[in-house]
């Protein structure tokens, strides 16, 4: 009865499979672990079933004992899944049929979960078969011990083997897990097999991967590279795939040549680096001449003030900074001398490390000489300021204004750089990978980072099926001579690209750009002018709106934000500007945000957030704020770069598009959605607002050719906390949960910019089901039932009879 009911299981999810097959273009080894999960469970159902059946003496009592049994036992392993004690959840989840068979759905083959299946069918076998013997023994008028001693023995026997089927399936020996999705799971998307028909002259991709990547990452980067190769020979393009291990002393020679080839492509960019560090150095000397000619002027002043004055204890702080800078000077020096010589782990100098060492350390001391200035003007006003800080003012604020400006300058010519390829392929190769993009026109490094899957834990993009999309994006760069800058413009005291502990940071979102071959700058309004670099790039402006808002007059850092962002709107620069609830809109006040959001075609109501009153118990309701978009709405390109990708906006403020406006995502109305004008509260108390009519979420406008921004109503979305919220599937590979944020930054920084040749189409649909919409689809998906009317006709007609 078993072997025929599995078989019979095996041969329906069979013909559900060849069905699918009309419809869809699916993925046979996931299937074919589906169904074999699938099959082992129902072969333990249906052994205990039996089981039942022989102890009950009835098939109604028997199916309904078992299906009562394993929904109990279902029940209470989810109930230890969800325990605070690590080692009882380990419990739970050994001992949960529903996890195991988890992995089976999603196409992972684990000997451990076939080891317990397996055991729990054969166990329901043999307390069949002992209480079978029962029946018998009683049949033939047995004595008491005969009668028990057989089918004791035999319930004991099974059970000990279900027992040691759990407990070897808990076992590291058996934990051996096969993932069957490897069968044919990749395919480019039609948009990367257009690039590669437009493609002219000889093009190479190579992966450098050392031996101890994973084998499971370094087959889908394969999967990847081997669909390149097979589109490029389809379109009859030059293209050549391959790749080396450096540790391998196999590849040696090749992988010697290969790279001197590339030293000789990089000759002209290396020369423009040397020149820049030199003249970098000179600053450098400058800026070391002027911190030991003011340094004297700074103790005198220190000492010669009171030393209960605060302004003793300010200049004091200056000079011990300027005493620790000028004690870190050979250091630096050093530590520039060591990037610029190649080693070993770094076949190639690391000229843009040195670059970017110079660039921080004169972008930190630029903002501090002029806000040192600032302060001393500000110091020196008064009728009671001590004669020796008036001296000091007079002689040194202006040189101190003077030094920072200098570094500034220097900076910026530092930003102007190209991209140091060489370097790039150096770091990357040190920390373990690259792949390496050559071209007509030039070469393109894309780090490991951006291939292969990160660890699971850290805020950091997905990149398990985004191969593709790195290497395209790589290739179309280097097809075109424009490029993006993404400009990203606060008013934050610290910098926003560089990860923070709690995720409010904009690491991720950089990350993505660059990962598209863009360049990323930072406008720190209160810091000074806009930044310089990237030159020839086309530039794309992310407002990132302040943390904090206080009802009244907004802060200094505010109002420079707020100037700023309307300069850039009222000169028509691409924008894309965030902005969320404000507490002066329920204070009455005008909120000067909803301002500039209007001018850029969208109305906003920011006194209040839509917000979903959640049912999470009898009789309670909790407000939910986060509101998820499955792609964006229309036809345009934004839309179809981010089809099917998941937005997820955290506070939304309702948003009215103007006339010429385009909603590319809005909100209906819905049952218990509502405006809640209590989001400052702790717990916020259900208002009788609801939601009457639709409200936009986000809003493209271009009012003449070539002048677009888009008005995004959520102030969080683009934060690595949100952006790039990952979860663990196929066997611990992290997802990001809400791929469609990242890309929303990405492809609309492109959109508003006129990129729209370098957008990328969306990848989606090849991590989902890859089902095609043809004509025999609705007979395909319907089938199934057919079978069950005609089940439901025989079991009439027996009925009848």
């Amino acid at each position: 009865a078993v072997i025929v009911s599995t078989v019979i299981t095996i041969v329906a999810c069979g013909a559900c499979a060849l069905l699918a097959s009309i419809a869809s273009t699916p993925d046979w080894g996931a299937l074919a672990a589906a169904v074999l999960g699938i099959a082992l469970a129902a072969a333990a159902i249906i052994a205990w079933t039996l089981a039942v059946g022989a102890l009950a003496g009835s098939a109604e009592a028997a199916y309904a004992l078992t299906l009562a049994c394993a929904a109990g036992w279902a029940i209470a392993t989810g109930a230890l899944t969800g325990s605070s004690r690590p080692e009882v959840a380990d419990i739970g989840f050994a001992l949960s049929p529903l996890h195991r068979l988890d992995d089976f759905l999603l196409g992972l083959v684990d000997a451990s979960n076939v080891v317990m299946f397996v055991g729990l069918a054969v166990a329901g076998l043999g307390v069949a078969i002992g209480l079978g013997a029962t029946e018998v023994a009683r049949s033939a008028q047995d004595s008491g011990l005969r009668r028990w001693a057989l089918p004791i023995a035999h319930g004991a026997a099974w059970c000990v083997i279900a027992l040691a089927s759990f407990a070897l399936a808990r076992s590291p020996i058996v934990r051996v897990q096969s993932d069957w999705t490897r069968a044919g799971l990749f395919e480019i998307s039609p948009s990367t097999r257009d690039l590669l028909a437009t493609m002219q002259g000889a093009w190479r991709i190579t992966l450098v991967a050392p031996g101890d990547v994973d084998a499971e990452v370094r087959l889908q980067v394969g999967q990847v590279l081997r669909a390149f190769d097979d589109a490029a020979r389809e379109a009859s393009r030059n293209l050549s795939v391959g790749s080396f291990d450096p540790a391998n002393p196999g590849d040696a020679p090749a992988y010697g040549a290969w790279l001197e080839e590339l030293d000789q492509r990089f000759a002209r960019d290396q020369r423009a680096y040397d020149q820049a560090l030199a003249r970098a150095a000179e600053d450098l000397d400058a800026f070391e001449r002027f911190t030991a000619a003011v340094r004297p002027d700074l103790r005198d002043t220190v000492a010669a003030l009171p030393a209960s004055s605060a302004d003793r204890t300010s200049l004091d702080q200056v000079r011990g900074l300027f005493d620790q800078l000028s004690e870190q000077f050979p250091a630096f020096r050093q530590r520039i001398d060591g990037l610029r010589v190649a080693s070993e782990e770094r076949p190639f100098p690391d000229r843009a490390g040195a670059a970017r060492a110079y660039e921080e350390l004169f972008r930190a001391w630029s903002q501090q000489l002029v806000g040192i200035a600032r302060d001393l003007v500000e110091r020196s006003v008064g009728d009671d300021v001590p004669d020796a800080l008036r001296a000091f003012v007079a002689e040194h604020a202006r040189a101190f204004d003077a030094q920072g400006q200098s570094l500034r300058l220097a900076q910026d010519r530092l930003l102007l750089l190209p991209q140091d390829e060489p370097g790039r392929l150096a770091e990357a190769i040190s920390r373990g990978a690259a792949a390496v993009i050559e071209g007509p026109s030039g070469v393109a490094v894309l780090p490991g980072w951006q291939l292969f899957p990160s660890t699971v834990g850290e805020r950091a993009p997905d990149r398990r099926f985004r191969g593709e999309e790195a290497i395209a994006a790589a290739m179309r760069s280097l097809q075109s001579s424009d490029r993006l800058c993404v400009v990203l413009v606060h008013a934050e005291q610290r910098s926003l690209m560089k990860p923070s502990g709690n995720g409010a940071d904009l690491s991720a979102l950089v990350d993505a750009v660059r990962l598209g071959r863009g360049e990323v700058l930072e406008w720190i309004v209160t810091a000074g002018g806009e930044p310089t670099g990237a030159e020839g790039a086309r530039r794309a402006y992310l407002i990132v709106p302040p943390n904090e808002r206080a009802v009244g007059e907004p802060s200094r850092r505010e109002r420079e934000l707020l100037s700023a962002t309307r300069r850039l709107i009222e000169r028509g620069d691409p924008v894309i500007l965030s902005i969320g609830p404000s507490v002066r809109a329920l204070a009455g006040q005008v909120d000067p945000w909803a301002g500039l959001a209007a001018a850029l075609g969208a109305g906003a109501s920011t006194g209040g957030i839509v917000v979903d009153d959640v049912a999470v118990g009898e009789g309670r309701r909790e407000p939910r704020s986060d509101q998820l978009f499955a792609g964006l709405r229309g036809d345009g390109p934004l839309a179809r770069a981010l089809d099917g990708q998941r937005v997820r906006l955290p506070s939304v403020v309702a948003l009215e598009p103007t006339a010429g406006a385009i909603p590319l995502a809005s909100i209906d109305p819905a049952t218990g959605r509502r405006i809640d004008r209590e989001w400052r509260a702790g717990s916020r108390r259900r208002g009788n607002e609801s939601l009457g009519a639709p409200v936009a979420a986000i809003v493209a406008h271009e009012p003449v050719p070539g002048r677009r921004s888009i008005v995004i109503a959520c102030p969080d979305w683009m934060l690595s906390a949100v952006a790039a919220r990952r979860t663990p599937v196929a066997g611990g590979h992290p997802a990001l949960t809400d791929p469609g944020n990242l890309a929303l930054a990405t492809q609309g920084a492109l959109w508003v910019a006129g990129l729209d040749a370098l957008m990328s189409a969306s990848a989606s649909g090849r991590d989902a089901a890859r089902v095609h919409a043809v004509p025999g689809l609705w007979w395909a998906m319907g089938s199934p039932f057919l079978v069950i009317v005609a089940g439901a006709v025989v079991v009439r007609r027996r009925g009848a009879a």
